[in-house]
Formats: structure tokens, sequence, C-alpha cells
């Protein structure tokens, strides 16, 4: 990339900064850059933007909000999303015939169902090297 403040051409670095400001540390940006690649053939292929609602959490913010104690947020491996117009069980459809067809290569997809104040809903993307799948 030329532009320093972007990882790749559709999604930036500032989309990944922890709530807590923290930035995301040098020696985990590698990890950003692969799932913003992957990020990139999900938003090819939906022709739409992609919101990042949660992207790399320092330690302490993750433990502070309840994240998993080896959540893939604090590696700079996992995103939650979520897509204008979409509901994530429309989104999760579409992933998961991505990853199907061998053209979006995520491990851990979680699907985060309509509640009172995300009326869509969310989706959580990470590019573990396994495959796991849950609800939340």
């Amino acid at each position: 990339m030329t532009d320093p403040r972007m990882v790749t051409p559709h999604f930036a670095w500032s989309e990944f900064t922890c709530r807590s400001g923290h930035q995301v540390p040098a020696e985990l940006r590698p990890n950003v850059l692969r799932l913003c690649e992957q990020l990139e053939v999900l938003r090819a292929h939906l022709g739409k933007s992609i919101r990042i609602t949660s992207g790399y959490r320092d330690p302490d913010y993750n433990a502070a909000i309840g994240g998993a104690k080896r959540s893939r947020h604090m590696t700079g491996e996992a995103a939650d999303i979520r897509v204008a117009g979409m509901g994530a069980g429309e989104l999760l459809v579409v992933v998961e015939d991505l990853i199907h067809r061998g053209d979006l290569h995520v491990g851990g997809v979680g699907v985060y169902l309509p509640r009172d104040r995300r009326p869509l809903g969310w989706l959580h993307l990470d590019v573990r090297p396994g495959r796991a799948r849950w609800r939340g």
C-alpha cells in the first residue's frame, strides 16, 4: 500500500484501533493484513462496504469487556463486522458459501444474532489456522 493509513485498499489501520486507544502493535500488523486480504475478498463479492465494529483489542480491554481469554482479536487476527442492509444470518450464508468454494480463507466464524441495540446482529471472522464455528 502506498498510503500508510491503509492496510488494504478498503480497510484502514484506524478501523482496527482498540477502543482503549491502543494501536495495533507492529508485531501483529501482518495478522491484520492477512485478515484484511480476506475481508477484501468478501467486500468484492458483496459489492458493499464492510464496517469493522471491533478489530484489535489489547489484552486489558479484552478482559474488561469479557472477551474470550484467547480471543483472536488480541492477536489482530479477528474482526467483528456488519454490512449495511444485511443481517448476520444472511451474511453468514454468503461467508460459508465463499469458504466452501475456496474463495475465502477464514478459520473462525461466529454469528451474533439480533439483539435490542443491534437489530441486524454481526459476524465475527478470524484467520486462525483451524476451523471453528459458534453462535453468540
